[in-house]
């Protein structure tokens, strides 16, 4: 279940709830297949994840040009248990079949295709499809369709996300839970996404607890949290939660001023009724610890890599008992030209142990350009700090290639007088600016009278993945420099 609120506090009634009871499913992109030679007309092979969702499977030879192998869509199986096959057509003649099951595909290319186009002679077979993950480890991808009741509401949105294991319809404790990444996430008309969200079993840094809705679906509740290890028993938190939320989750700590966990300590947490102040429902209690020490985290990827795109991912290992980490990129071994210094809280860890998370700052955003870089991570809870990792380099390349990536250039038309400022250009999949941008630039502002003169500034957005963009521009007047600027 996923709970979409567009408060901060996260309480009362969600603006929406998406519930899905089938299995989670990942999209496949650009999966390597066979390579296609000679005069050789006939290829099978198998995908690397099945089964298959019907109507998902594109293959193709080179992307331009190339040729293009697409179903149907029917989505229709065969009605002979285990034998899920489908027929795959393509320009020209050429035919193919995929057996949804088990992955195991066949082509057949036109003979005359190849004699008359020297281009499909040689290239790589790759395969974009969508796979049904049974039995395969997270992470993975779930779509969401149509909430179960409400809707979302356009502006920021903040999501709690749990596997609702005993179906009553709440977060019990012991159930699997997390909030989205970079929250809030701005929602705008049509699609958003994707947007990660990583559950765990427990959160040591920020306890969650439940207590029985004694105030019925629309009651409050005031949930007080005292630390018994220090005198006086001070209060870490006091909150009002209003139903039908029965619990307390990471988001009460952050509203608390908790950014980076709860202490080493002993605490203990009370319940009240908000219309009797002085009468406790329920109480409890819990214990956070860390150990004094941690190791330095090891890097995993980029590693002496290059990076083309704009949005990358970073990835690696580090002790378990961080609540927070701190991530630098630098222009030098020594970190003295740093291009980022970005903390965070700890993202959940991934089934192979390690920790991963989409960079804050696009590749070609201010002096974040084309060049070699290091890059470290340190591992931080409220009792201990890792020393940083080795450095690690990477080479930033955004350069238009047949391949991608690929940019989009133009002219940013300002006819104002404001000369204080830079103007930042982003770029969008969403076509109403929803969620996050693929990239992003700042670019000069060149107005230099406090006049109304028309300035022509040149922009490139470089580092993009192929396909459809939407492009605005703005004046930033408020020291804007993260990944979604909303000032201006």
């Amino acid at each position: 279940m996923i709970d979409v609120y567009s408060q901060p506090s996260m309480d009362g009634e969600p603006d929406a709830r998406f519930v899905k009871n089938i299995q989670p499913v990942m999209e496949i992109e650009d999966e390597f297949m066979v390579t296609v030679y000679g005069d050789n007309s006939e290829y099978s092979g198998k995908l690397s994840m099945s089964p298959i969702e019907p109507g998902t499977l594109t293959l193709r030879i080179n992307r331009e040009p190339g040729i293009v192998y697409a179903e149907e869509f029917t989505g229709v199986q065969d009605t002979v248990p285990g034998a899920w096959t489908d027929e795959l057509q393509a320009p020209y003649g050429s035919t193919g079949t995929i057996n949804y099951r088990t992955g195991e595909w066949t082509i057949s290319l036109d003979p005359d295709l190849i004699a008359r186009v020297d281009s499909y002679r040689w290239g790589p077979l790759r395969a974009d499809y969508t796979a049904n993950l049974q039995g395969h480890p997270y992470p993975v991808r779930v779509k969401r369709d149509l909430p179960l009741f409400g809707h979302l509401r356009e502006g920021k949105a903040w999501f709690f996300a749990f596997i609702d294991l005993n179906e009553n319809g709440t977060w019990d404790e012991g159930e699997p839970a997390g909030m989205a990444y970079n929250q809030p996430v701005d929602i705008r008309w049509n699609e958003v996404g994707p947007i990660a969200i990583g559950l765990e079993d427990t959160n040591v840094a920020w306890p969650r607890f439940a207590w029985e809705p004694v105030s019925g679906p629309s009651g409050e509740y005031r949930v007080s949290i005292r630390d018994m290890s220090r005198h006086g028993a001070p209060v870490v938190l006091d909150r009002i939660v209003r139903g039908p939320r029965n619990y307390v989750h990471e988001q009460d700590y952050r509203l608390a001023g908790i950014q980076s966990g709860l202490p080493k300590a002993a605490y203990q947490w009370r319940v009240y009724g908000v219309n009797y102040p002085h009468t406790q429902l329920t109480n409890g209690a819990f214990v956070v610890d860390y150990p004094s020490a941690m190791h330095a985290p090891t890097l995993i990827a980029p590693n002496n890599a290059i990076v083309r795109f704009a949005r990358n991912d970073f990835s690696w290992n580090m002790n378990p008992a961080a609540t927070a980490y701190q991530l630098q990129i630098a222009k030098d071994r020594q970190f003295t030209e740093r291009v980022l210094d970005y903390s965070a809280s700890t993202p959940v860890k991934l089934s192979d142990g390690s920790y991963r998370i989409r960079l804050p700052r696009s590749a070609g955003w201010g002096t974040f350009t084309n060049g070699v870089y290091y890059w470290r991570v340190r591992a931080i809870n409220p009792r201990a700090a890792s020393s940083f990792s080795a450095p690690v380099s990477f080479s930033l390349d955004l350069s238009d290639r047949a391949a991608g990536p690929y940019s989009i250039s133009g002219n940013l038309l300002y006819p104002g007088k404001v000369t204080n400022g830079v103007f930042v250009v982003q770029a969008y999949r969403s076509p109403c600016f929803s969620g996050w941008p693929e990239a992003q630039v700042m670019v000069p502002n060149l107005a230099s009278e406090d006049t109304w003169p028309r300035h022509l500034m040149p922009y490139r957005i470089a580092g993009l993945r192929q396909g459809m963009y939407y492009v605005r521009g703005f004046l930033a007047q408020c020291n804007e420099r993260d990944m979604n600027p909303t000032g201006g």
